[in-house]
């Protein structure tokens, strides 16, 4: 399974790595996709160097150096691009998108849910939210309420 990830760049709470970790042991992905922004990406390209097995990482840096995390994780580097550009390439390469929001409700803007509505409702792809207190949810895009009312 070829997985894409998107996540904030304030990066991961405590729980959402907790729950990544496991969630990627379950998938097993032979393949991970990021961004190599700071903060979650970063952090998620870090677990999953330490699957077993690896899976192969590429990283898709943005444009922006100053965001860039520089993950030392990977098997490829592809040439920077635009940010947009980026998330959507990581999107179309991946089977399955798992997500790590900063918010506890799905949003109508921001890069990580621009995402996340690329692979779900353009794409018709499986995507996983890990909501900041560790819940998951797996579905194709209808919009997220908040993920209590979702369980």
């Amino acid at each position: 399974m070829i997985v894409g990830f998107t996540g904030t760049r304030k990066g991961l709470t405590d729980k959402q790595r907790a729950t990544l970790k496991q969630y990627l042991i379950k998938l097993a992905p032979t393949t991970f996709h990021h961004g190599d922004c700071i903060g979650a990406d970063d952090q998620a390209a870090m677990i999953a160097d330490r699957l077993d097995p690896r899976p192969r990482i590429f990283s898709h840096p943005g444009l922006v150096p100053q965001l860039r995390a520089f993950n030392i994780c990977w098997d490829e580097v592809l040439p920077p691009s635009d940010f947009h550009e980026r998330n959507r390439r990581i999107v179309d390469l991946s089977d399955h998108l798992i997500v790590c929001p900063k918010e506890f409700q799905w949003m109508k803007d921001g890069g990580t849910w621009s995402t996340h509505n690329y692979a779900a409702g353009r794409k018709g792809k499986q995507v996983t939210v890990i909501w900041p207190d560790g819940v998951l949810t797996t579905k194709v895009f209808e919009g997220y309420k908040h993920h209590q009312e979702v369980r």
